[in-house]
């Protein structure tokens, strides 16, 4: 999958199930292999938060393998096996790193 990076920003992200999760605000690449290794979704909707157990998080990373398309939604694959990592609404370091934001 090839798209341009400035269009992944702000995008809404939805399950293959239909549940809306929240929006992009990042991502993060691999300087290695040149390529996106995780997304960072915020704005995460109430009831994905409730149904995954995390209300009290800010955001969530992950991982860019899960995503099945971009358009003008990215799709990602059901989420409850995926979650990466969770981030508390008090932990927000400076700069994303892969494990938080």
């Amino acid at each position: 999958m090839i798209t341009k990076l400035s269009k992944v920003f702000g995008k809404e992200v939805y399950t293959t199930s239909g549940a809306r999760v929240g929006r992009v605000v990042d991502v993060n690449i691999d300087v290695n292999t040149r390529s996106v290794s995780d997304i960072f979704i915020s704005n995460l909707d109430s009831a994905f938060q409730k149904k995954q157990g995390i209300e009290d998080k800010k955001g969530i990373i992950y991982s860019y393998s899960g995503i099945r398309n971009i358009q003008d939604i990215v799709l990602v694959s059901d989420m409850k096996p995926l979650i990466s990592e969770s981030v508390d609404e008090s932990a927000a370091p400076e700069e994303p790193a892969s494990e938080a934001y």
